[in-house]
């Protein structure tokens, strides 16, 4: 809350929400309150009470929000000048916010390659010029064990669109799709990657000035009904996003690594880093995947002038920086050229299999607690033993920054 309207507002909704009991007891207090001078505290209402007048509040509040889609304040690549302002500039001229008619744009490319990023920078900057706007993150089929993903993607988007929430998966399907025929919206698809994901998602044109945004690892769905009504009959623009820069790849690998050019020369690795770079072509994810397995897990001290200090174990350091140059680069496993799905799965593989034992077990652990329900409540007690002891708070250090 930044002004005194914005108080008055809230505080507008709050008694909205009140019951006459509830606002007569304010006024008493109130009134006890000035009686009694500054120094008194009116004793607020049962918690009960005020937590269900909280969670009114806020979800009014909520409602009256734009939509934005969260991202960190320091991407790296999106500095002024680089290829990826270039293009987004590109992009949001494509969509011209200001044309009639419907515009939508598909980015394609492999997993990591930065789609969904341009994606919701797109959409947080063209959020204001629309009535309504959504968003689904489709990382899951439509078929199958994954409904209740489903299920919980189209009543949040159906929430923002302040639409009923109510009812069965073909009824909220249904409803999205109407209202997406007769209003100007701006829609989000990230992740389509079936046909069905998109005929059941936008079985018709939206609305005329609507834009579209769906982001895919397949160029194209030419099998997909509403993917041909989309190039037949509106601006269809196919984009992959650029990949990043040597000089942002660096920054992005370093931030991962920990190691500055200062370190990398004293401990002779500015060549290996090289090599590493090159490979990696300017791939985001595999520079991120790769840099978390450089990192050395017992952190590097250094003096303060920055030479590294001689008692720590820059045998190790060097060793674990040639074990990753040799399994990515000689190997072949990463190169600018074959950056593709199964390529990326051989990557993530790797860095999985050179985790420490403890560490290897939580991050297992984990997956089963949010992709395998059934047996959560096991993975949940195994957490907890393992989490317990010092081996398991290294662990924990260790997966954050792989």
């Amino acid at each position: 809350l930044h002004n005194l309207d914005a108080i008055s507002g809230f505080q507008a909704v709050r008694r909205q929400h009140q019951t006459p009991q509830q606002q007569q007891q304010q006024q008493q207090q109130q009134q006890q309150q000035q009686a009694a001078g500054p120094s008194s505290r009116v004793v607020p209402p049962p918690k009960d009470e005020e937590w269900q007048l909280a969670r009114r509040v806020v979800a009014e509040a909520l409602q009256q929000l734009p939509p934005q889609a969260y991202l960190p304040p320091d991407l790296v690549g999106y500095e002024p000048d680089t290829p990826q302002t270039e293009q987004f500039a590109r992009l949001m001229a494509e969509l011209a916010v200001d044309e009639p008619g419907v515009r939508a744009l598909w980015l394609y490319g492999p997993g990591g390659l930065g789609k969904t990023t341009l994606a919701l920078r797109l959409y947080n900057t063209l959020r204001s010029s629309f009535p309504h706007a959504a968003m689904m993150d489709l990382e899951f089929n439509l078929e199958g064990s994954k409904q209740d993903e489903l299920r919980s993607q189209l009543k949040c988007a159906l929430e923002k669109l302040r639409l009923p929430t109510d009812g069965s998966r073909a009824e909220l399907l249904q409803r999205l799709a109407d209202f997406v025929r007769h209003n100007k919206v701006l829609l989000l698809l990230d992740n389509i990657n079936h046909d069905q994901q998109l005929n059941d998602l936008l079985p018709s044109v939206s609305s005329s000035g609507s834009r579209i945004i769906i982001t895919s690892r397949t160029k194209e769905l030419p099998s997909s009904r509403s993917y041909q009504a989309l190039a037949r009959s509106t601006q269809l623009v196919h984009a992959m996003p650029v990949v990043l820069s040597t000089a942002a790849s660096k920054a992005l690998l370093r931030s991962h690594h920990g190691l500055s050019e200062q370190h990398l020369d004293a401990l002779g690795l500015s060549q290996l880093e090289g090599d590493v770079l090159q490979a990696c072509g300017g791939w985001p994810l595999a520079l991120q995947v790769i840099g978390g397995a450089l990192f050395y897990e017992d952190e590097v001290c250094y003096s303060a002038g920055g030479a590294v200090d001689e008692q720590q174990p820059t045998t190790q350091i060097t060793q674990q920086w040639k074990e990753v140059h040799d399994n990515f680069v000689h190997r072949g496993l990463l190169t600018a050229q074959n950056a593709s799905e199964a390529r990326l799965k051989e990557i993530v593989a790797f860095t999985v299999s050179n985790l420490s034992e403890t560490a290897r077990h939580i991050f297992l652990d984990l997956v089963s607690v949010f992709h395998l329900p059934s047996v959560a409540w096991k993975a949940r007690s195994i957490l907890e033993v393992t989490w317990a002891d010092k081996d398991g708070t290294r662990a924990l250090k260790e997966l954050q920054w792989r």
